[in-house]
């Protein structure tokens, strides 16, 4: 049986918060959703997606409402992590998050707010996550991850 996702604790959404602070002003009036899901698929556990943003598009506003983006969290990879490798991996799936800029200002929608997009990965983690907690960092958590996905099979 499969469970229900479920909101994120406000830990999360405080570290999500300082983190944004931080390093992603430009989220400062994007309205995120966090949500933890039982397990990753299997092609997350594979890539050590343990966090995954997405665009909230039109459809889904009518079941999440106001919001922009929603960061799903796997929870069995998530708790194995260590706090220094869920901040890492928190702070990848808001580097996903972006707005559309053109000349440097964001591009503003009818309603006067930006239009937000998903922004690709420029290796296969994000460079400033890599610059902010190094190599080491991604490739411990890496093996975390495939080691609770082999235990949870």
């Amino acid at each position: 049986m499969v469970s229900k996702p479920w909101l994120a604790s406000d830990e999360v959404v405080d570290l999500a918060n300082e983190l944004i602070a931080n390093h992603h002003s430009a989220l400062a009036g994007a309205e995120i959703a966090y949500v933890m899901k039982q397990k990753a698929t299997p092609a997350e556990a594979e890539q050590g997606l343990v966090c995954t943003a997405k665009k909230i598009t039109p459809l889904m506003s009518v079941l999440c409402g106001e919001k922009d983006f929603v960061v799903l969290i796997a929870y069995n990879l998530w708790n194995e992590l260590s706090s220094d490798h869920q901040r890492a991996m928190l702070d990848s799936a808001l580097c996903s998050c972006s707005a559309r800029i053109e000349d440097g200002d964001f591009v503003l929608g009818d309603d006067g707010h930006p239009i937000w997009t998903i922004k690709n990965y420029d290796v296969v983690a994000h460079s400033e996550i890599l610059m902010r907690y190094g190599v080491s960092v991604l490739q411990e958590a890496g093996k975390r991850i495939k080691e609770a996905v082999k235990t949870n099979d």
